[in-house]
């Protein structure tokens, strides 16, 4: 017997079983938070949420950074505290992609060393592959049939990306709206029939002063959130928070250029840069020549060994092509990267290799989607850091001047 179809088996074994008063009910899958505590269940605030409070995609998206190790306190306090960061960048008036919500709080806090908050900076944390999946439906159904199939393949896929080590947020369509909540756990299909059994945190509270139950069976809070409520409520698209690749930590802390994307207070988005580091100033921002080429200031420093690193996050790649990205140096020639990806090709990290600092270098990208971040290109940072660095190198001749005077002045 194959492990799916002793999977099934035991589960039918499990859903005749009744459940005795009072019991827990068992899900097949379950997710906890990185440090072992439940999914975080971030919550509007005041309760009952005051009118135009659209932050449930900022919720989700807390939960989901807090899930992942993100903060220095447990999962629950760390997503309070994200979801606040995010309230005070895109405020609770507008709706949002979750997505959008998670890269920029990454680049903004967890991966900035010059954070607002430097508590929230934890380069540490890989947990930065974001990817999207949009769903369609096979035409206009009613409530049962093949589109209910569509949903129970859905469900039973995200199930699987939470028992991988992922985390998931998922966008509904309402007759009101939009809607955004986290998934933690529930039973898969069985043979096409779906269970009714799944786990959801949702920011709008049923109870005040109380976090919402996470367990719903059928319709409970909202209607059920049930991915087989087609056409009533459905989920078009999923937001899956999994583990990626980073760049180098001191590169990171030396100079860090991202672009991303954020929002206007009117709800429009927009096209975003942040440089950090502790040499940024040194350094300065880059400049675009054109569409396609970054032009990177620098110091010429020769014999100095210098490492350029490029992660770029895509919004679902599924591939291991070469996006044709390279280096560009003074003299004309260029280089090609080191490149590695991230389990489900969701990032592309790039490195090079330079034997000296030159006076500048240019990231030549294949098209005009990494500076407008459209196409597949979700958001992109690039880092580097000589070895030894220029800040160091300073104040290495400062003190060989120094030494120099006094031995002057001994003589």
């Amino acid at each position: 017997m194959s492990s799916r179809t002793w999977l099934m088996a035991l589960m039918v074994a499990v859903l005749v079983v009744p459940l005795t008063a009072g019991a827990q009910p068992q899900y097949d899958v379950y997710k906890n938070s990185q440090d072992g505590t439940p999914i975080p269940d971030v919550d509007k605030v005041p309760f009952p949420p005051v009118q135009g409070d659209n932050s449930c995609w900022l919720a989700a998206a807390a939960n989901l950074l807090g899930a992942a190790g993100f903060g220095p306190g447990n999962a629950q306090a760390n997503a309070t505290a994200i979801y606040g960061h995010l309230v005070g960048n895109f405020g609770k008036a507008n709706c949002g992609r979750c997505e959008l919500a998670i890269n920029w709080w990454l680049l903004n806090y967890g991966y900035n060393p010059n954070a607002v908050d430097p508590n929230y900076y934890n380069p540490g944390v890989t947990y930065n592959d974001v990817t999207v999946i949009h769903y369609e439906w096979p035409g206009p159904l009613p409530g049962a049939g093949a589109g209910q199939q569509n949903g129970m393949f859905t469900y039973d896929f995200l199930l699987d990306e939470l028992d991988d080590d992922q985390y998931v947020a998922v966008q509904w369509e309402l007759d009101t709206g939009y809607h955004c909540v986290t998934l933690v756990g529930g039973d898969y299909s069985v043979g096409g029939v779906w269970t009714g059994q799944s786990v959801w945190h949702d920011s709008d509270r049923t109870t005040a002063g109380t976090a919402d139950d996470p367990y719903f069976n059928g319709p409970n809070e909202n209607g059920g959130w049930r991915l087989v409520n087609y056409p009533t409520n459905w989920a078009p698209k999923s937001v899956i928070l999994c583990p990626g690749l980073q760049k180098p930590v001191g590169a990171i802390e030396n100079w860090d250029y991202a672009r991303f994307m954020d929002k206007h207070a009117d709800g429009s988005e927009f096209v975003n840069d942040r440089l950090a580091g502790t040499n940024a100033d040194y350094f300065g921002w880059p400049n675009w020549e054109d569409d396609t080429t970054l032009w990177i200031p620098n110091e010429h420093v020769p014999d100095l060994y210098k490492v350029v690193t490029l992660l770029v996050d895509y919004t679902d790649r599924d591939n291991d092509t070469d996006p044709g990205i390279v280096l560009e140096l003074p003299d004309g020639t260029t280089v090609t990267p080191e490149a590695r990806y991230s389990a489900d090709f969701g990032q592309i990290l790039l490195r090079w290799d330079l034997d000296d600092q030159p006076d500048w270098e240019k990231i030549i990208f294949p098209d005009d989607n990494y500076l407008n971040l459209t196409g597949d290109v979700k958001d992109w940072d690039v880092a580097f850091r000589c070895v030894p660095e220029p800040a160091t190198m300073l104040l290495f001749g400062i003190g060989v001047l120094v030494l120099a005077l006094r031995r002057r002045r001994v003589r």
